[in-house]
């Protein structure tokens, strides 16, 4: 009910919900988390996800208002999706420093936590609005490294490099494009990710209108090919079931 204040509206009784339990994503971060062999970046990743209030948000946050991964959950579905994509090419680029790649993924979007707000719709904060995910996640980020001093500032200028830069091009609202390999990678497992997702969220919500071709999608400047996806479910034919045998 809209009257409810805010303390007592549960999102997932009006917004969508991913369909992957938290627990278990949050269990696969968990887990990547303790893969992670340079002590200062796991201690960097250990101050955000064992402090139980980030964890909490970082759980529900959408990924985004109206876009991909646009419902309960979705920035924690994003964002184990994006460190497994990293992993993937990882093997078959071995160079590629695979702690950073994984603290990285985790982290490229924690400002959604801050930018988004989730009760019976999702929203823009003030906040959000005035400075976007990106500027929060290294305002976020550089708080608590002010708590590790002995982070080394060279790893801290590689891991901000790849925050900053995420979105790969400054049109698109990165004020740094990607300038080394690892950033690369993260620009293109996050738009991979996100381009995939969204393709997949227009079929799913064209399913059974009887459209062979999405509506036309602005953000993409195209349609999207539904198929079969797209036409309605058949009528089972009078006397099919009696013809079986």
């Amino acid at each position: 009910r809209a009257d409810l204040p805010p303390s007592e509206i549960e999102p997932t009784d009006y917004l969508p919900v991913s369909e992957r339990d938290p627990l278990d994503m949050l269990e696969e971060v968990d887990g990547a988390i303790a893969g992670v062999q340079n002590l200062h970046l796991r201690a960097l990743l250990e101050a955000f996800f064992q402090d139980k209030a980030f964890r909490r948000r970082f759980a529900h946050a959408a990924g985004a208002k109206s876009l991909h991964h646009s419902f309960v959950s979705g920035l924690l579905e994003h964002t184990v999706s994006v460190v497994r994509l990293l992993w993937t090419l990882h093997e078959s680029h071995p160079q590629l420093d695979r702690d950073l790649l994984t603290t990285g993924a985790l982290l490229h979007d924690i400002g959604k936590t801050e930018e988004l707000t989730t009760g019976t719709t999702i929203e823009y904060t003030d906040t959000g609005r005035l400075l976007g995910h990106t500027v929060l996640t290294d305002r976020m980020v550089r708080e608590r490294l002010g708590g590790l001093p002995d982070f080394p500032e060279s790893l801290a200028d590689l891991l901000m490099h790849m925050l900053l830069s995420h979105h790969g091009q400054k049109e698109y609202g990165a004020p740094i494009v990607p300038m080394t390999a690892e950033a690369c990678a993260l620009h293109y497992a996050d738009n991979l990710d996100a381009h995939v997702q969204y393709f997949s969220q227009v079929v799913a919500q064209s399913a059974g209108a009887g459209n062979r071709w999405s509506d036309y999608q602005r953000l993409f400047d195209r349609y999207i090919y539904l198929g079969d996806a797209g036409e309605p479910p058949p009528l089972a034919e009078a006397g099919e079931a009696g013809n079986a045998s």
